[in-house]
């Protein structure tokens, strides 16, 4: 009965007197993060929304003034939801080096209470068990709406009454802009589209002529 596109993530309830961080589980019981949290998620994962856009949005013009014409193609997707990135806390057992991306100051700098910081306790002997929960807590759950300028173009048509002077049929010039900005709704500006950590499409500009004798 629930949207299949749903996504459903852990609820932080903090630390524990053990000096544990703990997710939200079954019968309102916090579970810290070295155990298994068992039953049926559905009872005590957080819907936080759906993965698909349920309104799209497109816009083409073009608008001509003499001999200038400018179009443009803007889109947009929302009223959905996607995970942003978190910190990258290391693993114990992982033979690979975690590097620290830009969120290291959400877990130094903020509160236990309502986000996973770094461990209270300086010889964690338990911190390998976090990596179950810490990808999936629900605060990671971000509005992924968005609006792009795809493309605009600008041409210029020389008039014809000067190309007949010069012996041609037609002289352009012309700019095109492909990825000019986006506009997110996510505090963190992430764009869904391109999670942290991969290639996203720089702006590109483009200037030429076109001509015909």
């Amino acid at each position: 009965g629930y949207n299949a596109n749903t996504m459903w993530m852990f609820k932080y309830t903090g630390f524990n007197a053990s000096n544990q961080p703990t997710v939200l589980g079954p019968g309102a019981t916090n579970y810290d993060m070295q155990t298994f949290v068992p039953g049926d998620g559905r009872t005590y994962l957080e819907n936080t929304g759906t993965l698909v856009a349920p309104v799209t949005f497109g816009f083409m013009n073009n608008f001509e003034y003499r001999n200038i014409s400018l179009s443009f193609i803007i889109t947009g997707n929302f009223g959905h939801v996607f995970q942003r990135r978190g910190f990258n806390y290391p693993v114990q057992w992982s033979s690979i080096r975690m590097l620290p991306n830009k969120y290291v100051s959400d877990v130094t700098a903020g509160k236990s209470a309502d986000i996973l910081t770094l461990p209270v306790n300086p010889n964690e002997p338990r911190f390998f068990f976090w990596d179950r929960f810490y990808n999936n807590l629900s605060y990671l759950s971000q509005s992924a709406s968005w609006l792009r300028l795809q493309e605009v173009n600008l041409n210029y048509r020389i008039p014809s009454a000067t190309l007949s002077r010069l012996g041609m049929k037609n002289f352009q010039i012309y700019a095109q802009g492909n990825d000019m900005f986006v506009l997110l709704a996510n505090e963190y500006g992430e764009d869904p589209m391109y999670p942290l950590g991969t290639l996203n499409p720089r702006p590109k500009l483009t200037f030429g002529i076109k001509f015909d004798f």
